[in-house]
């Protein structure tokens, strides 16, 4: 209220004050032009050859305007004034225009007066139900009103901003639950081995005649240890984003046979049949980060297939991506299982004993990293987990014909 006041006095004196000066000049420059008019009509030479030749009249009249202004308006006003036709006698009346200026200025102060009133209720009515709908958002209750003007947008990027927030305060609850269930699982693969240790160690002092397998039993769990620590710091190197992945062109063909070599022992200890199938090509990326995500792969399958088995590896392409597909006959994954495969230090049912249930998680990790995808499908009589590299990560180059099968070992 005291702002419409403010703001309709502001008005109220700005609009009087051009009216006077606008009122005051015309007045002034009607009676200037009167006077001039007034003198030069009073003129001797105008009134002794208006009579015989009013053109000649004429003439000198526009004469003596222009050379005689300052003489004829001072003629021109004493003659005005003594016979009653300015101001001063009443002729012309400036208080009744000061007072009509004044109403005008009272006027259109008036209407700014209750116009700014009108806008204050307004911009109250939208505040308080801004403050009722920001209350309803922090309850939960989402009330996306569309209009169309400033409160309208101003709703909008609010529900924006309150979804972003909840959003952000969900994932950092699930994060910490998720980092609690990580040290814990961690707590627990560290805890093992080196309870296995500590215990074989104790078997080595006891038993002299025993001591090399006991050695030996502790040089592999002294191993399992440097992978779980090994697997632990790439993947959360992964997580950090502390890893920037080198862009080079190499053959999908060599980088598998390349991939597979750490497990030749476990391939031929179980005698698995590994072939290779499908239409080499180029692959884009970091080499020795998809070799890992290769081995884990590869490795998983071989241990989940059983002595004599198959693994495929299939090398395919369409119209979008290119794909490296993993197929083994083993026992397949439950349903139940199917969608945790992919969650940090989940093992299935089928899992082996010394599994550490991160390969899977790091190589899906390591492919999205590089801006694809990995797919798993299972039945009972197998699982095929599905790299897929997109086209900006893939060039094609023919090497072996399609259909060909390869045997790796």
């Amino acid at each position: 209220m005291r702002k419409a006041i403010v703001k309709g006095v502001i008005i109220f004196v700005a609009l009087f004050l051009l009216l006077s000066l606008a009122t005051k000049f015309a007045l002034d420059e009607g009676e200037n032009a009167l006077s001039l008019f007034a003198g030069a009509a009073l003129s001797n030479s105008v009134k002794d050859k208006s009579i015989d030749r009013p053109a000649a009249a004429e003439e000198d009249l526009a004469v003596l305007l222009k050379e005689r202004p300052d003489e004829l308006i001072t003629d021109g006003t004493k003659f005005l004034h003594d016979y009653g036709y300015l101001p001063d006698t009443g002729y012309i009346n400036r208080y009744k225009l000061t007072w009509m200026n004044v109403a005008l200025a009272f006027v259109a102060g008036l209407l700014s007066f209750f116009w700014n009133v009108r806008e204050e209720k307004s911009l109250e009515i939208d505040i308080l139900e801004l403050s009722d709908y920001l209350g309803a958002l922090h309850r939960g209750e989402d009330q996306l009103v569309l209009r169309d003007d400033l409160f309208g947008q101003l709703r909008d990027d609010l529900y924006k901003t309150v979804l972003i927030l909840r959003e952000s305060r969900e994932n950092a609850l699930t994060d910490r639950t998720l980092l609690k269930r990580n040290i814990e699982d961690i707590t627990h693969q560290i805890k093992t081995p080196l309870t296995t240790i500590q215990l074989l160690l104790d078997l080595i002092q006891q038993d002299e005649a025993n001591q090399a397998e006991y050695i030996a039993r502790l040089d592999a769990e002294i191993n399992r240890l440097n992978r779980l620590t090994s697997d632990l710091l790439k993947l959360s190197s992964l997580d950090a984003g502390a890893i920037i992945f080198r862009s080079e062109c190499f053959s999908a063909e060599s980088m598998i046979y390349e991939a597979i070599q750490p497990i030749e022992s476990l391939i031929h200890k179980k005698q698995v049949e590994l072939r290779l199938t499908g239409q080499d090509y180029e692959v884009k990326g970091d080499r020795s980060w998809l070799m890992e995500a290769i081995l884990n792969l590869v490795k998983n399958a071989v241990e989940a297939v059983e002595e004599k088995g198959i693994v495929e590896i299939r090398l395919s392409e369409n119209d979008i991506y290119r794909s490296i597909a993993i197929q083994d006959n083993g026992p397949g994954i439950s349903a139940e299982d199917l969608r945790h495969i992919f969650d940090r230090f989940f093992k299935s049912q089928n899992a082996q004993k010394e599994s550490f249930g991160i390969g899977l998680s790091m190589a899906k990790s390591i492919v999205e990293g590089h801006g694809g995808s990995l797919e798993v499908e299972s039945k009972n009589s197998g699982s095929c987990f599905e790299i897929r590299l997109y086209y900006q990560l893939a060039a094609p180059r023919p090497r072996v014909r399609p259909g060909e099968v390869t045997k790796l070992l």
